[in-house]
């Protein structure tokens, strides 16, 4: 099983997932605004827009429209049929048109650049 530490900006602290998808959805002919009521129904669905470095207090953004989601349970089946589901169920209620893509992380690493640091409040 893959355990990472990613931090949910709803909750402020850290927890281990079982299992970790990254998403993305593309709503075709959006404008800003499409994507913040995008962000908000994402997550109502359990997804969230950060990701961070285990042990170090340390958070980053996501590129626009790029999503974490993670199941906690140790004896999780969550796969990403299941994740694509729930980003469809969320992308559908912007009424718009949409691509979704999603990924299972694995070997409990991923690499980024330039993201953008997640300011302290």
């Amino acid at each position: 099983m893959i355990v990472v530490v990613e931090t949910v900006p709803s909750k402020q602290k850290a927890f281990k997932f079982m299992s970790l998808f990254t998403t993305r959805v593309e709503l075709h002919g959006a404008e800003g605004e499409d994507y913040e009521e995008l962000h908000k129904e994402m997550e109502k669905e359990g997804f969230w827009r950060t990701i961070g470095i285990e042990n170090k207090d340390v958070k980053y953004h996501l590129p626009t429209a790029e999503y974490n989601y993670g199941s906690r349970s140790s004896n999780s089946t969550t796969n990403t049929k299941e994740v694509l589901e729930l980003a469809k169920k969320a992308a559908n209620r912007t009424k718009l048109t949409f691509s979704v893509l999603v990924t299972k992380v694995a070997n409990d690493r991923r690499e980024w650049h330039n993201l953008d640091k997640v300011e302290k409040e």
